[in-house]
């Protein structure tokens, strides 16, 4: 009789699929610029649009209008 032992079972390679989704990176859907949803976004930047520096602004505008 030759030594005997706990054998572990076959390693099971699986492949995950790859998401074509930029948000998943991170592995949540959620995420967006700084971990959060596009549209949390939006309304951080409504909420702090009155604070914001007048040249910060129009640099904002201008991305908006490049679209």
């Amino acid at each position: 009789m030759g030594d005997a032992g706990i054998e572990h079972p076959p390693l099971v390679l699986s492949k995950t699929p790859i998401s074509k989704d930029p948000r998943t990176e991170s592995g949540t859907l959620s995420a967006g610029i700084g971990g959060s949803s596009p549209d949390s976004d939006l309304q951080l930047i409504i909420r702090r649009w009155p604070d914001l520096a007048p040249e910060v602004r129009a640099a904002i505008a201008r991305m908006a209008k490049s679209k």
